[in-house]
């Protein structure tokens, strides 16, 4: 439902509220499985449109000599020709639901507004039945168009330039067969395989060698283990991580909202200055959970920060489970943002569904685990789309979450990353309406990096109001990372400030609210640094390769390239320098220096 005003007196929708940016030429990324944070853009028009691919099966690729405000006016009847092309040849039960169009409601949408006019496009879609996607039909049709590019008829007929099936991109206008492209197939086929081999034993060489240098880095770092006792702080052994979910150390909460730092110095200076067993094996059993892991002591972290290859070479050995498009209820292929970027199911959020809406318990959400094991402590989403704005709120509303933390802006490079889903302006007369909730801005401040708002959330159906407090990092650059820590650690700890104050009220606070414009890389940056502060408060130590590890078969995708890894890093050794400077009785400064992540930009 589009936003809307409201008047003091009584709730009307009068006028629409837009954005106050310029609505850009809608682009969409290329068809890929890899994930990115970043939306594909071209300073010059191409005359092929570049989709967004899902992860079916198989699909179809049309390339059409007409534009695509001609193809959206005949949409309709570009499917009842697909279907009839089908009921005469293969099926029968097919109908006009069975042709799903790969994006086409982002595409035409903004169709009106779009001056410029492709000569040609390309089309992608995928057939689907009762049990969702179909790849036979798919290939039924596809084999029907390879043959006969004027099947569909109608306005079609000579517009069909060429046919491709996906993922794997096959020209059928070319034919292969002859013998003499056996013979150079043969020839081809014998020397890859001869590069292969050589290329192998190359690999293997290298890895040896790499693996030699890792030992010796390792050592400086961690010491032999056979001399090496628990005599020092720099490091925790890694056969001290226990999978086991246990939480044995106990933390009482605050008194004053604003004593995080101090309470971590209690704890730290408590504790003796050497390690024991014991203290090991508590820490490790709060941190580590299912996974590999690496828990680092606060002065481990600050050297490990030091040596870029070994924290690529860890964030390479993460691996990157992915859902697909199977995985998502058929007909919600239009609440993603991004079509290879999906909601894992088991932890997906669900929302309440509404009498004759199927799908309006789905949304592009996960929960996330916080620290010592705590469930459900964030939700990780994509951006608002403007036809999701209300399910985003209706997801803030139903799960009480008391903050929501943004770190992308509505449009980055001229390219839409978020729907305007609050108002930017305080006052009544601002008010955004998505369906059965209102959202006005009541205060707002500007800190440094970033900026906090308090919202007020309306039910209008029960004429229930709640505050939720809205936090927008506008330091985050369009590429790469910030240059500077300092933004990010400051807004989370102004966030925990919220979650509170919300438990002193209510008793229990609901999960906090994290999203970037994919709701994952970006996003995962900001709970990964929260968790392994919390950590270092509570023990001394943080564990990032078991956190980021645990949290992508949660969201999928989280944490998507190695500047934001070693930016995760860079955060927690500034965090932990913090904390040390605090038990030796030093003043902790602000004003650290940052060139320290040159490094990542030149290499990662």
């Amino acid at each position: 439902m589009p936003p809307s005003t409201v008047e003091t007196s009584t709730i009307r929708p009068t006028t629409t509220i837009r954005p106050t940016t310029t609505r850009p030429q809608t682009t969409t990324m290329t068809p890929s499985t890899t994930v990115s944070t970043s939306a594909v853009t071209s300073r010059h028009p191409t005359s092929r449109v570049i989709t967004q691919i899902p992860d079916p099966d198989s699909y179809i690729m049309v390339e059409m000599k007409m534009s695509w405000p001609q193809f959206c006016k005949a949409q309709k009847e570009f499917k009842n020709a697909v279907i009839s092309v089908l009921r005469g040849k293969t099926v029968n039960d097919v109908t006009y639901t069975d042709v799903v169009l790969i994006n086409i409601t982002r595409i035409c949408l903004p169709m009106r507004s779009r001056k410029t006019r492709e000569s040609s496009i390309t089309v992608s879609f995928y057939m689907t039945g009762k049990d969702g996607t179909d790849p036979k039909m798919t290939e039924d049709i596809y084999s029907l168009l390879s043959k006969d590019r004027d099947v569909l008829g109608g306005i079609f007929i000579g517009k069909i330039q060429k046919v491709y099936l996906g993922p794997p991109e096959i020209d059928v206008t070319g034919r292969e067969g002859t013998r003499g492209s056996m013979s150079i197939g043969v020839t081809a086929a014998v020397t890859i395989a001869v590069i292969f081999c050589i290329s192998l034993v190359l690999f293997i060489a290298i890895q040896v060698i790499r693996k030699q240098q890792n030992i010796a880095f390792k050592r400086q770092y961690y010491g032999n283990k056979s001399t090496q006792g628990l005599d020092t702080t720099d490091s925790f052994p890694l056969e001290y991580c226990s999978p086991e979910k246990s939480s044995t150390l106990s933390s009482e909460p605050s008194k004053s909202e604003l004593a995080f730092v101090n309470e971590a110095l209690e704890r730290v200076m408590n504790s003796s200055a050497v390690l024991t067993v014991a203290q090991v094996e508590t820490a490790a059993s709060v941190t580590a959970q299912d996974g590999p892991c690496n828990l680092l002591s606060l002065s481990g972290i600050v050297k490990f920060y030091s040596n870029i290859r070994t924290i690529v070479e860890e964030f390479e050995s993460l691996p990157m489970p992915m859902p697909k498009a199977s995985d998502i209820p058929p007909g919600t292929e239009d609440k993603n943002r991004y079509m290879n970027v999906l909601p894992v199911v088991q932890t997906r959020v669900p929302l309440l569904k509404r009498p004759g809406f199927p799908h309006s318990d789905y949304i592009n959400a996960n929960f996330v685990t916080g620290y010592k094991f705590q469930t459900r402590a964030y939700i990780a989403t994509q951006a608002p789309l403007e036809q999701t704005c209300e399910d985003f709120w209706r997801m803030v509303w139903e799960q009480q979450a008391p903050a929501i933390v943004m770190l992308t802006d509505f449009e980055e490079q001229e390219v839409p990353k978020c729907a305007q889903y609050f108002p930017l302006e305080e006052g009544l007369h601002n008010t955004l309406m998505f369906g059965d909730y209102s959202v006005t801005t009541k205060k707002s401040c500007r800190r440094k990096g970033y900026r906090i708002t308090t919202l007020q959330l309306k039910d209008l159906e029960f004429n229930l109001c709640r505050e939720v407090t809205h936090y927008w990092m506008t330091s985050w650059p369009v590429f790469g990372v910030p240059r500077t820590t300092a933004h990010i650690i400051h807004l989370l700890q102004d966030v925990r400030v919220t979650v509170r104050s919300r438990e002193v009220l209510h008793s229990k606070a609901g999960p906090v609210v994290v999203h970037c414009s994919p709701g994952s890389g970006r996003t995962g940056v900001a709970i990964a640094v929260d968790i392994g502060m919390r950590w270092m408060e509570d023990t001394g130590a943080a564990d990032v390769l078991n956190t980021v590890h645990n949290m992508r078969h949660e969201r999928a995708g989280a944490i998507m390239t190695k500047q934001q890894y070693a930016f995760t890093y860079k955060a927690l050794s500034r965090y932990a320098k913090k904390l040390m400077k605090l038990e030796q009785g030093s003043e902790s400064s602000d004003s650290e220096s940052d060139e320290e992540l040159d490094w990542v930009e030149g290499t990662a």
